[in-house]
């Protein structure tokens, strides 16, 4: 992720079962259960370890990721002749 950006775990409410098994292994609480679906209560406490979007079954967890490419080729191995 850039300097400035965080990024969140994006939980889609119309699948979420509310199973709460997202919520009992959030190492940090950042997940509860809200009116009966998961939802990201602390952003700021998310580690971003990825648990509650391997465990959910129901695939309603996503985490995004970024891809920044170096600017320098060299950095990225290749070479010029």
């Amino acid at each position: 992720m850039s300097q400035n950006t965080q990024a969140y775990p994006i939980i889609d409410a119309a699948l979420c079962s509310g199973c709460g098994q997202c919520v009992a292994a959030c190492p940090t609480g950042a997940l509860q259960l809200v009116a009966g679906r998961a939802a990201l209560a602390e952003p700021e406490a998310c580690a971003y370890c990825a648990d509650c979007e391997d465990l959910c079954p129901e695939g309603a967890i996503g985490l995004p990721y970024e891809v920044e490419f170096a600017e320098d080729q060299q950095l990225s191995g290749e070479q010029h002749a």
